[in-house]
Parts: C-alpha cells; sequence; structure tokens
C-alpha cells in the first residue's frame, strides 16, 4: 500500500483512488476547491452567520473580508444558524438589522435553529458538508476534513429541529428577538 492509499483509508475509502483533491484535502486546503465542485452544500454556523451570507459591513464588523458567492451560484445550498448568533452582537444596530433583512431575502434556503431546541453535541461547532456528483461527500470542521458519517446525523438533527425556511425568514424580517419565537 502505498502512502497515499494509507491516508486515503483512513478517510474511510479503503478502495478509492489518490486523486489531485485527496491530496489537497490531506494537506489542508480542500473547503475552498471543493466548493468549487460541490453540486450540494449545507453549513452550520452556531455564534456567527455563516460566511457566504454575510453582508459587507457585517463582515468588516466581524473582521472579515466579505466572500464571493461565485461558487455558491449553480449549488444547492442551505444554511442552518443558531439563535445565538444574533444575540452576540457584530457592528451596530443599523449592521444587524442589515443582516437579518439580508437573510430574510437570502436566495439559499437559511435555516434558523431557536436557543429554545436545547443543547445538543451537534450544535457546538461549526461545519460544511458537501456533496458531489462525481465523488463521495466531505465534511469540514474548522477547515479541516472530518469524519463525514457525524455530519450527516447532525444535519438530520438540525433538519428536525430548526424552523423551516418560511419560519427563519419571517423571524428575520421581524428583527425583534423577544416577539417572534413562537414562529415555526
Amino acid at each position: 500500500m502505498t502512502a497515499g492509499e494509507t491516508s486515503i483509508a483512513r478517510l474511510g475509502r479503503p478502495h478509492a483512488k489518490v486523486d489531485v483533491l485527496d491530496l489537497v484535502r490531506l494537506m489542508g486546503h480542500g473547503p475552498t476547491l471543493d466548493r468549487l465542485r460541490a453540486t450540494a452544500i449545507a453549513y452550520y454556523e452556531p455564534m456567527a452567520v455563516p460566511a457566504p451570507l454575510r453582508t459587507p459591513e457585517y463582515a468588516e464588523a466581524f473582521g472579515d473580508d466579505p466572500v464571493d458567492h461565485a461558487a455558491l451560484r449553480d449549488r444547492d445550498c442551505v444554511f442552518y444558524l443558531h439563535e445565538s448568533a444574533f444575540h452576540l452582537r457584530v457592528g451596530d444596530d443599523r449592521v444587524m438589522a442589515a443582516q437579518r433583512e439580508a437573510l430574510a431575502d437570502a436566495p439559499w434556503r437559511v435555516r434558523l435553529v431557536l436557543c429554545e431546541a436545547g443543547a445538543h453535541p451537534c450544535l457546538l461547532r461549526p461545519f460544511e458538508y458537501l456533496e458531489f456528483t462525481d465523488a463521495p461527500p466531505v465534511a469540514y470542521s474548522g477547515g479541516r476534513a472530518d469524519v463525514v458519517a457525524g455530519h450527516r446525523d447532525a444535519l438530520a438533527h438540525l433538519d428536525r429541529i430548526a424552523l423551516s425556511d418560511h419560519g427563519s425568514r419571517l423571524w428575520f424580517a421581524a428583527g425583534d428577538l423577544g416577539t417572534t419565537r413562537t414562529i415555526h
């Protein structure tokens, strides 16, 4: 077994061929290239608005550069974010209000997990889950490749507890954290 085959076996694909993208993932440069190849992407962010959904003002106040949405244009994307992201202030009231408005009008599905949904291990850390037509899915947490099965389970849990896309958009549009907890 070659060194590349050994590394692939550790990723859970013992019979897969080593290709350049696998090697790039193993070196820690995978998420950016994988987003360009993915047909479907799911994001979960517990403490901030996911980078692809940030307004330029929110990104600047957060200390980030705005994200180019070109990589997501023809992708089936769903973004899960936790209500906690709105209790942690980024910028001023104007920045937060504009960010909520942008989420209400986002071109992708956005699903909000309310605090009242309770605690669960899958809610603790952000991740991306990417699917491809020509390769097995891959998950990233903290920018590093991670075990896919756990993230698949986390997405199933998020799907059960998050508000619907429509309910989430109503919550964002309402803009008042205290009065919209009953929207589902």
